[in-house]
């Protein structure tokens, strides 16, 4: 497959270029002593201000990790295993329930109401 030509063969022979200079964490989100389920007096940071993943098998604990050891805040974006909803207007950000952070960050940034950053009311194009 690698040595057909095709897109996907393509693809698949690439090699990605990473960049040299990363994103720095801004700090870290400290849980101590998770205890939930499967877990037993976890304790985990992570890092903050940057693209984090919780990842692990079928039941290894990461729903408890998550869900049930970090406060909710503004400062934390959750994208869970809630079923897609969706209209003709949805996009990834609909899809995973961050528009409405993401509405408010540009709106507290900018100094005006998140209705400004809206595809279906006064921020919407004529």
């Amino acid at each position: 497959l690698r040595a057909s030509d095709t897109v996907t063969g393509r693809h698949l022979d690439d090699r990605a270029v990473l960049k040299e200079e990363v994103r720095k964490p801004t700090g870290a989100l400290e849980i101590r002593g998770a205890t939930a389920h499967n877990l037993q007096d976890v304790d985990v940071d992570i890092p903050l201000g940057v693209l984090t993943v919780i990842t692990g098998v079928a039941g290894s604990g990461k729903s408890s990790l998550v869900h049930g050891s970090i406060p909710a805040g503004e400062n934390v974006i959750s994208v869970d295993q809630s079923p897609i909803k969706g209209s003709r207007r949805s996009n990834p950000a609909t899809y995973t329930g961050l528009l409405e952070p993401i509405r408010k960050a540009f709106a507290k940034a900018n100094g005006v109401k998140p209705a400004l950053f809206s595809a279906n009311s006064e921020g919407a194009c004529p």
